[in-house]
């Protein structure tokens, strides 16, 4: 009864509501027609007399017709009452119902949760540090820096000239040690090489003439000495005056002196004469070999000093500051340049003391800035400083930083390392709507083409737009990715991409 019910009914309903407007518009006709007319005077009145009786019989018609309506609305639905009642035992309100077509679900799409595995990463932030900095001062102290060769960022070779001191007084000092020791260098070597034959010959000839005089002041010592005898003879006789004797004694006497002069040179020119024929004395040559040392040592010295007022890099790397100034004074206490050895840097990034097992020396890192979103390099875990801060209990990671050209000492930078992979779900994070740091909302779809929320426990942020999910779905639940921020508990959605 119930399968010929619902035609029957949707006639009746049809005819009644069809019915109905028509008689609700022409009953509202004749109201707005009575209310608009204006009230007719006493002459008006007579002259259309035979016209008014219309008006008043369509208002009537359209009352009664309204009534009418009404009556076989109540009648009509009665029936279909009756009819749905005793065929399914259903309600009006039922019957109704069924015959309203529902509104369209929202459009969404949805995925399946599935198990994928999953990145375990620790994340710092840390410090841009150069691994091994290397601070140029001036051995000299006191020396006017006089020019300046490099400027900061500039790349540098091992013993590079970096800066020229003044260094004019030492040039000067060094001119003075080379002649020294060129002085010194001639005496040793004419010691060396002994007495040449011209000089062994004039020492000869230099002993000859020493001989020859003293033969002829032996023989004036003789004569003198035989007129001496003779004249004392004499002077006993009374034959000559004591004057004359005291005169040939001094002839005497002074051929005495003269012979032992002779003497005297003669022996010189013999022992120069040995001399040469035999060389250089060993203590003359050591004493002359010492001063040549002597003065080599002092111009190597004042070398050293002059080599010293050129101010030279240490390693190869990358100038960081200069702190020298053209006319200043050297100190050595103030450096005048630092230089970052092969311009290497390094990440200071600190970690809990609890994470240390999960790190290796050798370990991939993730380096990322804040302030720079397309600074992206890889780093590698260099050392693990084996110290732990005692107020913090952290430890430090040196991480070696590739070279770019972006990054700079001072600099604050974020450190992803990845410490294993474990079996996870993971979802977009279009699926969640975060409701705090740690839980979400996510929508589950049903058979039915509804939805209903659950609430999710976030794990970490991964790439791709992806989060991980700790509990609240499992593996085979259908979520609900696009559009899960505008659906509630409960609503009906239509999936408009493959599930």
């Amino acid at each position: 009864m119930g399968y010929f019910a619902r035609p029957f009914l949707k006639i009746v309903h049809h005819l009644w509501q069809k019915f109905f407007k028509i008689n609700i518009k022409q009953c509202y006709s004749g109201i707005i027609v009575t209310q608009l007319a204006p009230k007719p005077t006493s002459s008006e009145s007579d002259s259309e007399s035979g016209q008014m009786p219309t008006p008043q019989k369509s208002r009537g018609f359209a009352w009664k017709s309204l009534v009418l309506g009404l009556v076989i609305g109540a009648i009509a639905s009665g029936v279909a009452g009756k009819i749905t009642g005793s065929g399914d035992g259903k309600t009006p309100t039922a019957a109704v119902e069924e015959v309203a077509p529902k509104p369209p679900g929202r459009a969404i799409t949805v995925m399946t949760v599935e198990s994928q595995a999953i990145a375990k990463t620790l994340e710092t932030v840390g410090t841009v540090a150069a691994s091994d900095l290397i601070s140029v001062t001036s051995p000299r102290t006191g020396l006017q820096i006089t020019n300046l060769l490099v400027e900061e960022g500039d790349f540098v070779q091992a013993g590079q000239t970096l800066a020229q001191l003044n260094n004019d007084i030492l040039r000067a000092e060094l001119l003075q040690a080379q002649a020294q020791s060129t002085q010194a260098t001639a005496r040793l070597a004419e010691l060396k090489s002994g007495a040449r034959p011209e000089e062994v010959a004039r020492a000869k000839e230099q002993r000859t003439q020493a001989e020859a005089a003293v033969e002829r002041a032996e023989a004036d010592l003789k004569l003198a000495q035989q007129r001496l005898d003779r004249n004392q003879g004499l002077l006993s006789e009374g034959a000559i005056a004591r004057d004359t004797l005291d005169e040939t004694r001094n002839r005497r006497d002074s051929a005495q002196a003269s012979l032992l002069q002779n003497q005297a040179s003669l022996r010189e020119a013999q022992q120069r004469l040995t001399e040469l024929q035999r060389g250089t004395r060993a203590e003359v040559i050591t004493q002359a070999q010492a001063q040549l040392d002597q003065a080599q040592a002092q111009v190597n010295l004042v070398t050293t000093r002059l080599q010293e007022t050129r101010i030279v890099a240490p390693r190869a790397g990358k100038v960081l500051e200069k702190f020298a100034q053209v006319g200043d004074l050297t100190s050595s206490s103030d450096p005048l340049f630092s230089i970052v050895e092969a311009g290497q840097l390094e990440l200071l990034a600190k970690i809990p003391e609890t994470q240390l097992d999960q790190i290796q020396v050798g370990q991939a890192v993730t380096i990322t800035a804040d302030s720079d979103a397309n600074l992206q390099v890889t780093g590698t875990v260099r050392e693990i400083v084996p110290t732990v801060d005692q107020q913090s209990r952290q430890a430090t990671l040196k991480i070696e930083l590739p070279a770019n050209k972006n990054l700079k000492p001072g600099m604050l930078l974020r450190a992803q390392i990845v410490t294993g992979q474990a079996a996870g779900l993971a979802v977009p994070t279009a699926a969640v709507i975060p409701q705090d740091g740690e839980s979400a909302t996510a929508f589950l779809l049903q058979p039915d083409n509804t939805v209903i929320a659950t609430t999710v426990t976030l794990g970490e942020l991964l790439d791709n737009n992806q989060v991980e999910i700790l509990s609240g779905v499992e593996v085979g639940d259908r979520l609900v990715m696009n559009g899960a921020a505008y659906l509630k508990d409960g609503d009906s959605v239509e999936v408009v991409a493959p599930i």
